[in-house]
Formats: C-alpha cells, structure tokens, sequence
C-alpha cells in the first residue's frame, strides 16, 4: 500500500490530504464510521448503514474498523493513472521474495512481515481465493496486474 503512495501525484496526494482532514473531525487520523456517514449524509448522498460499514471494511487493510490516512490514500487514488508496468513490476517484486517469477504463499507471508505485518491463515486463504485467478496455488505476474486494473486491461498484454 505504502508503495502505491510513494509513486502518485504529489499534487493529487496534497489534494487527499486535506480532504482526509475535512472527514477526520475529531483529529485522530482516522476516519470512523460516524465520520464517514457525517460526511456522505452532507453531500446528500443516501447510503444505508450497513452500505458505510462495508465501505470502511473494504477499504480497511488493517482490520481495525476505521480508516487511516495510507487506507484512504489507497482507496482514492486511480492508480491506472500513475501505475505504469515498471511501477507494478516493482511492487510484484516486493512480494515475489524469492525472485521466482511468481507469488505463493510463502512469498505473501515474507513480504508482509517486512512491511510489518503478520498474515494469519484465514487472510492467507482469502488472498489467494481473490487472487490466484487459475486456482493453481500461484499468483503469477498477470494474476498480479488484475489485483490493479481491469480485467479487459489485462487482455491486451
């Protein structure tokens, strides 16, 4: 995720910033469900509960039911703008840590833990349900790019 940030536009990431911290009314640098229903309420936008609570689960990586700058940043930002193939080759790398030229498990847990971030089995198992698309027990570099762009991109290569 870090890496997805580290590559946008700095003055579209500027532009995040401060609608980060027009959601984030009370300051913590994370954004609740109440803030987030605040915020879609006054743009006049009718969402049920239960429709928020699963936008911020989506958008969760860390699983703490709020959403943090990184998370927002990651959810906002249209990646097919600035994710060209040497970027997403780049992060592909960062998890195939044995240069194999494919993700598996192993990989996955590897790369985590040097993001700082421990992986249980059921987050392990769910990784690669979504996204090993041959259900060959690898995630390979084209199963990679539909993780970011759409399927139909992933036709023309």
């Amino acid at each position: 995720m870090n890496m997805l940030v580290k590559m946008a536009d700095q003055n579209s990431i500027e532009a995040l910033r401060e609608e980060f911290v027009k959601l984030d009314k009370d300051g913590t640098g994370l954004i609740n469900a109440e803030e987030l229903r605040v915020a879609i309420t006054s743009s006049d936008i009718s969402i049920p509960e239960s429709e928020i609570n699963k936008i911020i689960s989506e958008v969760d990586y860390f699983g703490n039911g709020k959403i943090n700058y990184t998370e927002f940043l990651v959810a906002t930002l249209d990646v097919k703008s600035f994710l060209d193939d040497n970027k997403l080759r780049a992060i592909f790398n960062q998890f195939d840590t044995d240069g194999s030229g494919v993700i598996t498990k192993e990989n996955i847990i590897t790369a985590m833990n040097k993001m700082g971030h421990e992986i249980n089995q059921n987050e392990l198992n769910e990784i690669m349900k979504e996204h090993d698309l041959e259900k060959n027990g690898i995630i390979s570099y084209v199963e990679f790019k539909a993780i970011f762009l759409d399927f139909e991109d992933m036709k023309q290569t």
